[in-house]
């Protein structure tokens, strides 16, 4: 890490995270070991001081994120996946898996049967591209780590023994115990205490963990097995994240979700899919989300993203990876696009504002993992001695001003379409831009906001309760206030007793000093000075001065350390309980930056949809053919949104299929003639049209 030739091995504390990143980025683990007490709390003899491990990080489990990166930009996700496989007793293959995204400590768990091709774990691997797997070791089959090796040639393998792997049934238990040495339950009740499995108190656990319990103690044979193997896989990450000392930040947030598969995912209970299925070759083949190189340039997702925020591009991806399937909801966004096109300019500068905001969803996870760690864990015993509460109160400060700033812009851009075209009339627009009081839409956050105001003072580096908040806080103010005006009155007397008013204190405000509090007098008084007086030094200076106490101000020093230690003591609570209060506003907190990334993904694809050249777009048209309907597919004049950019000369094309023509085409033709160009762009103006965006053609249908 050193410049030049110039090994260095020692850096600050601050810039922990950002050299953590760099060996992490080369696929090492980096484990943390801090200073865990002081010659003032140390418990056995000797000089060393007790070291702990406080923390493993790797690949899928940084958490090491750092306060300052508040506004940072980088947007993409670093999956770890918990990946069990088991055959069935048919022959069958079933994979349970637990997606992780550490930086916003949020977790996809679920079960599925995939076919002899793997086709469905193929395609997560390929569309999350995850940097860590774990799983047990020699518990996946060749073809399943020949799928691994193809789709993710650099992800860090974790394997674990078949002893380090919790069953559904210890899955169960250890989520409901929580962390080991007594740390307590990663989901705590209201009122405080365990949770209690064994009488099915789980009302604080996410609602996805109470029903894969439900399922897997139900009557339905095969949910119960599906379930319990989703259980294993979320146990073996849970397991995983605890050997590393990160997994009450990540769990206890309590972000968790059902995984499914693509061609599963928004299913009704008919079994009727509502999104697009674009399997691993798919992606790979139309250059979705890279190029043939491996770039983003020049992709299908590059095209697309005109996103300001880190939310939205991450939202964009998801939309991109998963379109639209359904007439009615491809109708509605396309709709919503008419209308951000038809406000001009007003939805893009809205959206701007937006890019001076910090990445809200991982800020969150940050600030929540301040306040979870338990005080037994070993990161809470960590002495640091750079104070790095300033940077940590700064984030927080960044995370309220900005979703204060966010509702400035949104709000503002509907009353501008409200005197422009007498308000927003698609309902998409209207939710994402109202703010509402219920289960829908933008939440209203003021009074939450409001509430850390009146609760808290973070205007200084160090976090202070505000008055009435905190009693002990509240007492040790008042008493280092009335020592003070002790202190004060005791100089009064030493002015009035030595008939000097050039006597004065030095060193008031310098909290451990050996002369705080210290009088200072001229030669003439300090000579002349009864015996009470103790003087510590002669200052030779200024034409000589005398220092010292009596025992009256000795012992007045001693209240006030004692009074501002107990200060001191609260205010290193108050962070933690900032970062709590914030958790248990988590919800509405994310809700509101949905909405704000939904619109700004919107905005990013009415964007695109705007004529800028020669070639022609269009709004699709969605053909409702309803049940065993005849498909129809036409298009006029298409054209490759990618190679049409950098291509003058390109020629569009025709294809009609279904209705009154063939169902299917035979495209013969040379070498470099067109062929796989027009596949391609006949399978982007598809992806583009479900996706609820403009198309590259004059016409489709």
């Amino acid at each position: 890490m050193g410049k030049k030739e110039q090994a260095h091995a020692g850096f600050p504390e601050k810039s922990f995270a950002k050299y953590a990143q760099q060996l992490v980025d080369r696929n090492y683990r980096v484990g943390r070991i801090e200073q865990t007490e002081t010659p003032q709390t140390k418990s056995s003899g000797g000089s060393a001081m007790m070291r702990e491990a406080c923390q493993f990080l790797s690949a899928g489990t940084n958490i090491a994120q750092d306060e300052d990166d508040a506004m940072q930009r980088d947007h993409q996700e670093k999956y770890l996946v918990s990946l069990i496989e088991r055959q069935t007793s048919d022959g069958g293959l079933e994979f349970g898996v637990c997606v992780l995204d550490s930086s916003t400590a949020a977790f996809e768990v679920g079960a599925f049967s995939d076919d002899a091709y793997q086709s469905r774990l193929g395609t997560l691997l390929s569309q999350l591209q995850p940097a860590e797997v774990v799983h047990v070791m020699d518990g996946l089959s060749e073809p399943t780590r020949t799928t691994i090796r193809r789709e993710v040639p650099g992800a860090l393998l974790s394997p674990c023994s078949s002893a380090e792997q919790w069953d559904a049934g210890r899955t169960i238990e250890e989520l409901g115990h929580g962390g080991e040495g007594g740390a307590g339950p990663y989901f705590k009740p209201t009122g405080g205490g365990a949770m209690d499995t064994d009488d099915d108190d789980i009302s604080e656990w996410p609602e996805l963990l109470q029903e894969l319990l439900a399922e897997h103690k139900g009557s339905d044979a095969a949910a119960a097995a599906s379930s319990g193997l989703a259980l294993v896989a979320l146990g073996g990450a849970v397991a995983y994240i605890r050997k590393q000392l990160v997994d009450f930040e990540l769990v206890s947030l309590k972000n968790f979700r059902r995984y499914l598969p693509y061609d599963m995912a928004g299913a009704s209970s008919l079994h009727q899919p509502t999104r697009m299925v674009l399997d691993n070759n798919s992606v790979a083949n139309l250059e979705i989300l890279v190029n043939e190189f491996g770039d983003k340039e020049h992709s299908l997702l590059d095209h697309l993203d005109h996103c300001v925020s880190p939310a939205g591009k991450r939202l964009l991806k998801k939309w991109l990876l998963s379109p639209l399937y359904r007439p009615d909801e491809i109708n509605e966004r396309l709709d919503a696009i008419d209308e951000l096109m038809a406000l001009g300019d007003a939805p893009t500068q809205a959206v701007k504002g937006l890019s001076k905001l910090p990445d809200f969803e991982r800020l969150l996870a940050r600030i929540h993992g301040t306040g979870s760690q338990p005080a037994n864990h070993p990161m809470a015993r960590a002495v640091i001695y750079e104070d790095q509460s300033k940077r940590r109160i700064a984030a927080l400060q960044t995370a309220l001003t900005g979703f204060r700033d966010a509702y400035t812009v949104i709000t503002r851009f509907g009353k501008d379409a409200e005197r422009g075209q007498g308000g927003l009339k698609t309902r998409t627009l209207r939710r994402l831009c109202t703010i509402s009081s219920g289960a829908q839409g933008l939440p209203e956050l003021e009074p939450v906001l409001e509430d850390f105001d009146n609760t808290f003072d973070l205007s200084d580096d160090v976090p202070k309760p505000m008055p009435g908040v905190d009693r002990e806080y509240d007492e040790s103010i008042e008493e280092i206030d009335k020592v003070k005006s002790k202190l004060d009155e005791q100089l009064s007397e030493v002015r009035a007793d030595l008939g000097c008013r050039g006597i004065d204190f030095i060193n008031e405000d310098k909290v451990g000093a050996k002369n705080r509090y210290c009088l200072d007098m001229p030669l003439d008084a300090g000579e002349s000075a009864p015996s009470r007086y103790i003087f510590d030094s002669k200052v030779k200076s200024g034409g000589g001065r005398w220092r010292g106490r009596t025992q009256t101000i000795i012992n007045l020093i001693d209240e006030l350390e004692a009074a501002e230690d107990v200060r001191d003591e609260e205010c290193k609570n108050v962070l933690r309980r900032v970062s709590a209060k914030f958790a248990s506003s988590y919800p509405l907190f994310k809700r509101a930056w949905e909405c704000l990334a939904e619109l700004d993904v919107l905005v990013s694809l009415s964007a695109v949809s705007k004529p800028t050249g020669q070639l022609p777009l269009c709004r699709p048209t969605i053909v409702d053919t309803g049940p065993g309907g005849e498909t129809v597919f036409e298009l006029e004049q298409a054209w490759h949104p990618i190679m049409a950019k950098h291509n003058d000369n390109f020629i569009a094309n025709d294809t009609s299929l279904g209705g009154s023509h063939a169902n299917c085409l035979v495209l013969t033709g040379p070498n470099m003639g067109g062929k796989s160009t027009l596949l391609r762009q006949t399978a982007v103006v598809t992806i583009l049209a479900q996706l609820g965006c403009y198309v590259p053609a004059s016409s489709c249908r």
